[in-house]
């Protein structure tokens, strides 16, 4: 699987236009650069990780978006169904991209 900071830095070097040509067709694809100290994914791969890590605190339209969905957890034999509510919402949001960042692209 692809780690999200390779997802990430596969979008951006996707979309520079340095990478296209004058069609806008791409010229390079991700998979086409030799392993080298010339590799421009090292370049995208620092970028998407800056980008990531940027995001670690969620603004308070994330929180109130997140918190206010309606979970259900199954526990056993039991389901519990319940609000989110902001501060599970916004650790959870931290977690999941401390996380991303933890993850070694392939």
């Amino acid at each position: 699987m692809t780690s999200m900071v390779e997802t990430v830095a596969r979008a951006m070097f996707e979309d520079d236009p340095a990478y296209k040509d004058s069609a806008g067709n791409q010229r390079h694809t991700w998979d086409d650069w030799p392993c080298n100290d010339l590799d421009p994914r090292k370049y995208w791969l620092n970028k998407a990780r800056t980008a990531i890590a940027a995001m670690r605190v969620p603004t308070e339209g994330m929180i109130a978006a997140a918190s206010n969905q309606r979970v259900t957890v199954q526990i056993g034999r039991e389901a519990m169904s319940g609000i989110i509510g902001p501060w599970p919402a916004a650790e959870a949001w931290q977690a999941m991209i401390a996380a991303a960042l933890a993850e070694k692209p392939a």
